[in-house]
């Protein structure tokens, strides 16, 4: 590069480009050319190239070979990072075929619950078995019909007092609704609810399809009634439950069948096979207040999270409203994440 040309270079760039030419002189390529990896310590350049092998694995969807290099980690006395665990483990519930991943995650899975009480005994930095892992877990063994491992994982998170999320419990209750077994569906829902956890519509289907599987009318209005004040806009798909349902011996009335009927609904809201004026439903003020409060409780966790919700509140008053919001990562993330 000619002296003019460096010239114009920031002095930021002009470091950055020593940085490079350094990095190139010693033949290292990226990722693990960056400068970070210059100041590593030869066991956390060793850590760092493991991990990029194993964020390969993740990016090919390659299930077999993550975990092959999970047990060159082991064998080579390596340290193994949460984060390592965490990728390992998800990918094995994602593969194409989970159940074949499935031993060796349960393995992979008490290695790191053992390496966890291990270090916390020494008051290092914790190997952190968090709601992704269990989450992950149950997943994979509700895709295998573990259900004895399901509820002994679920058990195990409530008594270690981590918070679940709806992801955690979605697939045990379609593996269950799928199994027929609408004791425990009700026994999943029921966590739903002792967790504060809101059930979405493929849950509810799920609920209906078992009630549809086991004849069980008292517990499928039930479920219906609480999926209709839920869930006020229905895909395509649910219509198949209620007309498998409808079309049962056990949703007839004295004998009586049910006439099923497919219409369209006008643009003024007239229904076409009852030509019933549907009611528009609009957000009551209890319920944006309650949709309001939830939102502040999601936010508010810290003091940190405190300060800056209330200043943008205060930012918002002063030079809101708005009609239109858009959410910066959201367009960032767009068409990045095509698997769950």
């Amino acid at each position: 590069m000619n002296e003019t040309a460096v010239a114009k270079l920031t002095k930021k760039e002009r470091r950055r480009e020593r940085k490079q030419v350094k990095i190139h002189a010693i033949g290292l390529e990226s990722p693990i050319g960056s400068p970070s990896y210059l100041y590593q310590t030869p066991a956390q350049k060793i850590e760092y190239q493991f991990r990029s092998h194993v964020e390969t694995c993740v990016q090919q969807n390659d299930a077999a070979q993550a975990l092959k290099v999970y047990e060159q980690m082991k064998s080579q006395g390596v340290s193994v990072a949460s984060y390592i665990y965490n990728m390992i483990i998800n990918l094995c519930s994602k593969a194409e075929d989970p159940v074949a991943y499935k031993a060796e995650a349960c393995k992979v899975f008490e290695e790191m619950k053992q390496v966890s009480i291990a270090i916390n005994q020494t008051k290092k930095k914790a190997v952190e078995v968090g709601e992704p892992i269990y989450s992950a877990m149950i997943k994979l063994c509700s895709t295998a019909k573990d259900f004895k491992a399901c509820d002994a994982l679920v058990a195990e998170l409530e008594e270690a007092k981590v918070l679940p999320k709806l992801r955690m419990f979605s697939p045990l209750l379609q593996a269950y609704s799928a199994a027929g077994n609408l004791e425990k569906c009700i026994w999943v829902y029921k966590k739903l609810l002792l967790h504060e956890l809101e059930p979405m519509e493929d849950d509810y289907v799920a609920l209906l399809r078992v009630c549809v599987k086991t004849g069980n009318s008292e517990r499928f209005y039930a479920f219906l009634n609480r999926f209709v004040d839920e869930i006020w806009q229905p895909s395509l798909s649910t219509w198949d439950v209620l007309k498998d349902w409808f079309s049962s011996e056990a949703a007839q009335v004295n004998g009586r069948k049910w006439k099923i009927s497919e219409g369209t609904v006008s643009k003024e809201g007239v229904c076409s096979v009852t030509n019933n004026q549907l009611q528009s439903l609009e957000l009551s003020t209890e319920l944006q207040e309650a949709l309001l409060a939830k939102i502040e409780k999601l936010v508010r966790t810290d003091d940190k999270r405190k300060l800056q919700w209330d200043d943008f509140k205060q930012w918002l008053e002063k030079y809101g409203p708005y009609d239109v919001i858009i959410d910066a990562a959201n367009v960032g993330y767009c068409n990045q994440n095509f698997d769950g």
